[in-house]
């Protein structure tokens, strides 16, 4: 991966409460459809690769599923442990899942909103080791559908403005079709599903420049230039009333042994 990478895990540590409040979760029909298309049983082991403060953990542990995950950012993990404290069944570890070794093997290996951040060959191949022989692998994005709204067209020439286009910048939802296209050389191995979930959330301003806290790009800005970014956004979502509506897909790619 980009060299860049434990720059913008840092962004992520040092904003985890930020992240933990403000991230948004993921919709119950996805995380049942993972359930049900993995073919998971109450007693299979879960790991998870990339935790964060522990939204989709905190999904599977309330439906009794023991599960493990990995976190590198130590602040994050720590909110993580916080969080699943009550259960039993969880457990946090604080590594890079390619530091990481087990010899533990598990029915279902998820990732939500992290696994574009590792090298998809590698990691896959740990994944496929990491796997009972009739195991699943889970992928789970929340992508941003907001294009074609009001609040996207007026806050556009900010972004134009603060993020001038030097070079081609990878979208995550391009990332998020990589990593299915790639999945996919593994067929007949593996069966791969793709399903979307649309959705949406309200935001008040001091709530959506919260999650605006949490992009990676955002924060890496100079801090004077993020607060004049960061002005200019509120100033237009007061102009449109103090509310912004952000439309989502959940995108959730599966692979899973024949």
């Amino acid at each position: 991966m980009s060299q860049d990478v434990p720059k913008l895990v840092k962004v992520f540590d040092d904003n985890a409460q930020a992240y933990d409040r403000y991230r948004p979760r993921y919709p119950q029909e996805a995380i049942e459809d993972i359930i049900e298309l993995s073919h998971l049983q109450k007693e299979d082991p879960i790991l998870e690769i990339g935790c964060g403060t522990g939204q989709i953990t905190l999904d599977f542990l309330q439906k009794g599923y023991p599960l493990t995950a990995i976190e590198k950012g130590a602040a994050l993990a720590d909110f993580a442990a916080a969080n699943i404290a009550p259960f039993k069944d969880g457990k946090i570890i604080t590594s890079s899942f390619e530091d990481w070794q087990s010899d533990e093997q598990f029915s279902l290996i998820l990732s939500a909103q992290a696994f574009h951040w590792i090298e998809k060959k590698a990691g896959l191949e740990k994944i496929l080791s990491l796997l009972k022989s009739n195991g699943a692998l889970a992928w789970v994005w929340n992508l941003d559908r907001s294009q074609s709204s009001l609040f996207w067209e007026e806050t556009n020439p900010v972004y134009k403005k603060y993020f001038p286009s030097e070079k081609k910048h990878v979208s995550l939802d391009e990332r998020a079709a990589e990593y299915y296209r790639y999945l996919q050389r593994f067929r007949p191995k593996l069966e791969v599903l793709k399903r979307e979930y649309a959705w949406a959330q309200d935001y008040s301003k001091n709530e959506y420049l919260g999650l605006l806290s949490t992009f990676s790009n955002h924060m890496t800005l100079e801090k004077d230039t993020r607060d004049l970014f960061f002005g200019d956004i509120g100033s237009i979502i007061d102009q449109l009333g103090g509310t912004v509506t952000r439309y989502y897909s959940t995108v959730l790619i599966l692979g899973r042994y024949q």
